[in-house]
């Protein structure tokens, strides 16, 4: 029963990173340095959000510094996500409107 619990942890950890793989890199590479990146700043978070009833002592906590430190992980790798959609979007946009212009003046010929 403990043998099929670790494998079923080390299966979710495997899917979770090749969904961030898939997110953050052109060829789904789960070992990329971006996806290690955002593993280590999600750890972050979790690790603080989830105390599971363990006291910490006010100096333990994490300062603002180091808070912004992990948040920009995220919006740094994100926003080269976001880049590349709204580029192709852009593209399909204009895409379109060009088919959708020869469409109107009868050249769908």
């Amino acid at each position: 029963m403990f043998d099929k619990l670790v494998k079923t942890a080390i299966q979710e950890k495997r899917r979770s990173r090749d969904h961030v793989a898939a997110l953050l890199t052109d060829d789904g590479n789960s070992d990329h340095a971006a996806v290690k990146r955002w593993v280590e700043a999600r750890g972050f978070f979790v690790e603080w959000t989830h105390l599971e009833g363990r006291q910490r002592h006010q100096s333990e906590l994490p300062g603002d510094g180091e808070i912004r430190e992990h948040i920009e992980v995220f919006e740094e790798l994100l926003d080269g996500v976001m880049t590349d959609f709204f580029a192709l979007r852009h593209s399909i946009d204009d895409l379109l409107n060009e088919i959708n212009a020869k469409v109107a003046e009868g050249g769908d010929e």
